[in-house]
């Protein structure tokens, strides 16, 4: 009861002390300080809604930019494998094109995409968090085999020609070995007819080089290394066959790492283009999903 009298004198002598224009002043001074908070909030509200607007709209441009080049990107992938099989070709040029290229929808920030396909989209948040990750992970493989590409190139080119030129060597010794093989005989003044070793291989390297294509690394190889590989085991019993022998395993160890680094960089840009196309699916149709009913703004 005390406390409640001084309590109330006290308030008493408040309004005793303070004048009615003081209070007033000081209540619409508060008042309006949070009508002024309360509208600059509203302010960069409506300006927040607007730049995710405008950022959700800048993003679906670039998507649309970004459809044709990874299209054609996929045609390419399979080309270049393609390319790799055709035996007819030893070399083919990387085909990676230009407008490939994902780093400005990259530079949208994920929290600025997340808040404008997860929090601002109707739907179910776990297919809304599934979708949405479609649409990242495509992006960041998108950008990741834009890097590698012309890396993964340049390494099957390099291994490529590292075999080849091993393979090349061992067919040019051979070629050298058989010359001093018949320059021994001309010195010896040896009738080629006499030798049955060098007549076979004489008449071996002859059919070889009636092909047309006879520098061909698959025509040589079928026409004349696995032959001379049956020709040096017929003569085993002479030793240039033996010596002969060495370098046709050295050409068929070279040969297999090329068919090898061929099969392994056919694959994967085979698997690139499967996934490539994979992943874009995804990618269109969670754009597809978000631009429907259920990728309208929530309210």
């Amino acid at each position: 009861m005390i406390i409640s009298l001084i309590s109330q004198d006290c308030i008493d002598l408040f309004f005793i002390c303070v004048s009615r224009d003081a209070i007033f002043t000081t209540f619409a001074t508060i008042f309006i300080f949070i009508i002024g908070y309360l509208l600059n909030r509203l302010n960069e509200y409506r300006k927040e809604i607007k730049r995710l607007n405008d950022l959700e709209e800048y993003f679906y441009s670039l998507f649309e930019l970004l459809k044709q080049p990874i299209n054609n990107q996929i045609v390419n992938l399979k080309e270049m494998a393609d390319n790799i099989d055709d035996k007819k070709k030893n070399q083919f040029p990387c085909k990676l094109n230009v407008d490939f290229d994902a780093s400005n929808l990259l530079k949208i920030t994920h929290s600025d995409l997340h808040k404008i396909f997860v929090v601002r989209k109707k739907g179910e948040i776990g297919t809304k968090t599934e979708r949405f990750a479609n649409m990242t992970n495509a992006l960041n493989y998108i950008n990741f085999l834009k890097e590698n590409i012309v890396v993964d190139y340049q390494n099957y080119n390099n291994s490529f020609n590292q075999y080849v030129k091993l393979w090349t060597e061992a067919c040019q010794s051979i070629i050298t070995r058989y010359d001093t093989f018949c320059h021994f005989n001309k010195k010896d003044k040896t009738p080629l007819s006499n030798d049955k070793f060098l007549y076979d291989l004489d008449k071996l390297i002859f059919n070889w080089s009636q092909y047309e294509d006879s520098k061909n690394i698959y025509v040589t190889q079928e026409q004349f290394i696995i032959p001379l590989k049956g020709l040096c085991k017929q003569h085993h019993q002479d030793e240039r066959a033996n010596t002969i022998l060495q370098l046709v395993v050295a050409a068929n160890t070279a040969f297999d790492s090329i068919e090898s680094t061929k099969k392994i960089y056919r694959d994967q840009y085979k698997e690139n283009a499967a996934t490539l196309k994979s992943k874009f699916e995804s990618f269109e149709s969670a754009i597809k999903y978000f631009r429907g009913e259920n990728g309208k703004e929530q309210n």
